[in-house]
């Protein structure tokens, strides 16, 4: 190769050699961004203690992550690698409506327990697989979900006709005017 070719061919060979390196860049930024959270803290990380009581009358409590602002139900516990027993996420809604679940970059198994505004469970999905995007819901409106580890609700007993009992806090209950007034506003 003469010189005058060599020459015309090395900004090439910069941009050329450039390319990987920013490529294998760019995959760690997007590897960082997807790592999964291995704890149940979250994005509201506001919780509140549910007590479950089965139809039998066994009380079984759960620490239940919030999940009111329309940003924290749709995240939901998407990316978490594990979630503890005990523990859980609660899904809070403006209303009663017809409420669709689906597992989409959900890692973990877990039971979905649909309850009405007065708490009563209308209906469970029981071990709902990851990381798909088959839509999960019960026959009837509901205000609540309470997410829980797969095989929660067989083990306690949980299904229609169990009833919860929870407190929300006051910022809560103001979140949830604020959302009613607005879809008012929307109609």
């Amino acid at each position: 190769m003469n010189p005058s070719t060599r020459r015309a061919l090395w900004p090439n060979v910069l941009i050329l050699s450039a390319v990987p390196i920013l490529g294998l860049g760019c995959a760690a930024c997007r590897k960082k961004a997807k790592a999964p959270d291995k704890t149940v803290q979250g994005p509201s990380n506001h919780f509140v203690t549910v007590r479950l009581i089965t139809t039998q009358g066994k009380k079984v409590p759960v620490r239940a992550e919030l999940a009111v602002r329309e940003q924290d139900r749709e995240t939901g516990l998407m990316y978490r690698g594990q979630l503890d027993p005990g523990t859980g996420m609660l899904f809070v809604f403006p209303t009663e409506e017809p409420l669709v679940f689906w597992m989409k970059n959900t890692l973990i198994p877990l039971d979905m327990i649909f309850v009405r505004s007065d708490k009563t469970v209308a209906g469970v999905v029981r071990n709902a697989a990851p990381m798909t995007t088959t839509a999960r819901r019960v026959d009837e409106p509901t205000q609540y979900v309470l997410e829980v580890p797969g095989g929660f609700c067989a083990k306690h007993g949980i299904g229609r006709g169990a009833k919860l009992e929870f407190e929300l806090p006051g910022w809560v209950r103001e979140e949830i005017k604020r959302q009613k007034e607005k879809r008012t506003a929307n109609r």
